[in-house]
């Protein structure tokens, strides 16, 4: 990259890890550069409207080394996955989608096979969009069994601008026909 003299140049914060801050080359080997390649392009659907979930991350209770994430193509081998890295990717993106507020209320059903279902929703950076935890309970012992995050696009606007399109053409075409026959 070349240097413009007289320019503003910023430098990195020493302590910052995020926008500004030097960092190494994460350390992911090449499953993991593909799952990494697979969440964005989730992320991406999401956000530009052409999916409306995306389950993130789900935590089984009493077993730590155990992590489901988003269903992964058959190009990436899912024993080369480490589970901190990729819990580490899935965290970023649920940070990057959170934007700091509390969740609402939550809620709570039963479940098939004795189950307790709650469910809490989380406002995130973008309008139509929520983050939704999900955690499962053993209903007769309260003993957690899982929690699930998962981002929700509550109001699609792609979609109801297809339709909207589709509702115009058809009013156009009623109008085209009223003209006609008058």
């Amino acid at each position: 990259m070349g240097t413009v003299k007289g320019a503003l140049m910023v430098m990195p914060v020493e302590e910052d890890v995020g926008l500004f801050g030097a960092r190494e080359v994460a350390p992911y080997n090449e499953d993991e550069r593909l799952f990494s390649e697979e969440l964005q392009a989730r992320l991406d659907r999401l956000l530009h409207g052409q999916a409306n979930e995306l389950p993130l991350l789900r935590y089984y209770a009493g077993q730590p080394n155990r992590l489901g994430v988003i269903p992964t193509p058959p190009s990436i081998d899912v024993s080369n996955l480490r589970l901190r890295i990729v819990d580490d990717m899935v965290r970023d993106v649920v940070t990057l989608l959170h934007d700091g507020s509390p969740g609402g209320p939550r809620t709570q059903r039963r479940g098939p096979n004795n189950r307790i279902v709650e469910t809490q929703s989380f406002t995130t950076k973008f309008a139509h969009i929520l983050l939704i935890r999900t955690d499962v309970y053993d209903a007769s012992t309260g003993r957690p069994l899982e929690t699930v995050w998962s981002a929700r696009r509550v109001q699609n606007q792609l979609a109801q601008i297809k339709m909207n399109r589709t509702l115009d053409l058809a009013i156009l075409g009623f109008e085209l026909i009223k003209t006609v026959i008058i």
